[in-house]
């Protein structure tokens, strides 16, 4: 996986696997009748039993719990109140890195594109998990000016073309990032920063202009 250093780095993670074992794997596709795909399949193998990348705000489901929606998306990503699922299109189950749908609707009959792969939707939800509770240092501030979006933009390498959900993700040295959630129109409504080094986190806060809320 491309991103897979990228994650480690980003939340401190040690190279030993902290996934799921063959024969756990091997059982969920047994009783769904369908082979997961190789991307999934690989990152529940490295880290799909890691708590806070896969569940401090979002969830990826355990492999005993994925299941077939009536639609025939395979489930396996779930929003923390579960108002929102995301799947994978029965037509794509035999694709190595198929891409990612979400259903934001009570009776789960549209699905909308999410992100075009499989790996670019994990990486994705990496992000959103570590700004959400997935580090250790976070901070929320709200009334994004012009000119706090153009410091993260010259200052901060921004990860572009991963999902199609409303968020901006600004990486600082791939050991900090701010997620910039937006409206329909890319207006920016809110900021996250989150980082799992303390020192860097305050000069962080001190370098952003805005007034930040550490109480997360």
């Amino acid at each position: 996986m491309t991103y897979k250093p990228l994650i480690q780095q980003l939340f401190s993670l040690s190279d030993a696997p902290e996934g799921y074992d063959e024969e756990t794997i091997a059982a969920a596709e047994k009783r769904l009748k369908c082979k997961l795909p190789d991307v999934l399949r690989d990152y529940y193998s490295a880290l799909g039993r890691h708590a806070a990348l896969n569940s401090a705000f979002n969830r990826l489901l355990p492999p005993e719990k994925l299941y077939l929606s009536d639609s025939g998306m395979l489930v396996f990503y779930t929003e923390n109140q579960d108002v929102v699922i995301w799947g994978i299109d029965h037509e794509d189950f035999g694709k190595p890195n198929p891409a990612v749908y979400g259903s934001y609707d009570a009776d789960r009959e549209e699905w909308l594109l999410d992100a075009d792969t499989m790996e670019h939707f994990l990486w994705s939800m990496a992000y959103v998990q570590a700004a959400m509770g997935g580090l250790e240092h976070l901070a929320f501030a709200e009334g994004l000016q012009e000119n706090v979006m153009q410091q993260l933009e010259n200052e901060w390498e921004e990860v572009k073309g991963i999902t199609h959900q409303y968020y901006r993700f600004f990486l600082y040295k791939n050991t900090a990032i701010v997620l910039v959630p937006t409206n329909d129109k890319g207006a920016p409504l809110c900021a996250y920063l989150a980082t799992n080094n303390e020192t860097l986190f305050r000069e962080l806060q001190q370098s952003i202009l805005l007034t930040w809320d550490n109480s997360l």
